[in-house]
């Protein structure tokens, strides 16, 4: 007779894993594609010399970003970093 090499069957546990990897890393997806689209949207009105709209823009940012702080989506020094740059390109 040949020996048959039974599949081993995942463990519980690294499923279940692994489906929480998976959505978390949809979640951050998203999270990073709303800002970063907002981002790019917001230099666009600073080019075209769109004061209002563009602290509109910058608002909203802020908002996204503090949401994701807050879902643990982006880390705080991150956002901090990111604020901070986007208030001296507006402001200036």
């Amino acid at each position: 007779m040949s020996q048959e090499k039974k599949k081993q069957e995942p463990i519980p546990s690294a499923v279940k894993r692994h489906l929480q990897s998976q959505r978390d890393r949809s979640r951050n997806r998203i999270v990073k594609a709303k800002t970063n689209t907002a981002i790019r949207s917001l230099r666009e009105f600073l080019d075209q010399g769109k004061k209002k709209e563009a602290q509109e823009r910058l608002n909203h940012i802020f908002s996204l970003l503090d949401k994701g702080v807050k879902t643990k989506r982006v880390a705080p020094n991150k956002a901090a970093r990111i604020k901070s740059r986007l208030a001296i390109k507006a402001y200036v």
